[in-house]
């Protein structure tokens, strides 16, 4: 149970401190600017959809399509965290409260 608090501090303060995940470099192919990037908030509407459908079915498959249409910013993160549907569902059982507070961050 400790694995999962430390992997939930680190999800939920990247949550918090990228608009969940929302951050991804805006190169093309012949951008050379490292430092140029774009919010994008594609992610939290998505994940929203996806926590919505999970709290209604209860069924962890609810967060798969937040995880398949990600940003190339939640792919990264689910690529070096080994963010799954089941992690998420149970951070959601963990942590309903605090998940239930962040629907401001839709607007």
């Amino acid at each position: 149970m400790r694995r999962l608090g430390m992997k939930c501090c680190v999800f939920v303060a990247t949550f918090l401190a990228v608009g969940v995940f929302a951050v991804e470099p805006a190169f093309s192919d012949s951008d050379t600017d490292e430092t140029a990037s774009r919010y994008r908030y594609d992610d939290i509407g998505r994940f929203f959809l996806s926590y919505d459908r999970f709290l209604q079915t209860g069924d962890e498959s609810a967060f798969q399509s937040y995880l398949d249409e990600g940003t190339t910013g939640l792919g990264d993160f689910q690529e070096q965290f080994a963010l799954t549907p089941d992690y998420l569902a149970e951070t959601v059982r963990t942590y309903p409260a605090f998940f239930g507070s962040l629907r401001n961050l839709e607007s």
